[in-house]
């Protein structure tokens, strides 16, 4: 699985990616790095287990962008705990 969010360019091939969800925002990491660890890997799988047959983009359809990605987030929890 690639790293996900938005990447910056950098000199010295360092790719920079934000993410909101962390204290200071910003990952940096050499190019091409993917994160295929055991754990994530084991993650992944849990997670699309939990995920299937669910509903949830049809569930937050016709919502503007940042309200839809709350909606998005909000019910893949709620799916995840069950």
């Amino acid at each position: 699985m690639k790293t996900q969010g938005k990447v910056h360019q950098s000199p010295g091939n360092i790719r920079i990616t934000t993410q909101p969800g962390l204290k200071d925002g910003y990952i940096w990491r050499s190019s091409g790095v993917d994160r295929t660890s055991e754990r994530v890997l084991e993650q992944n799988a849990v997670f699309g287990n939990k995920m299937s047959g669910n509903k949830i983009a049809t569930d937050c359809k016709g919502k503007k962008r940042a309200a839809f990605f709350v909606c998005l987030r909000k019910k893949g929890k709620e799916a995840y705990k069950k």
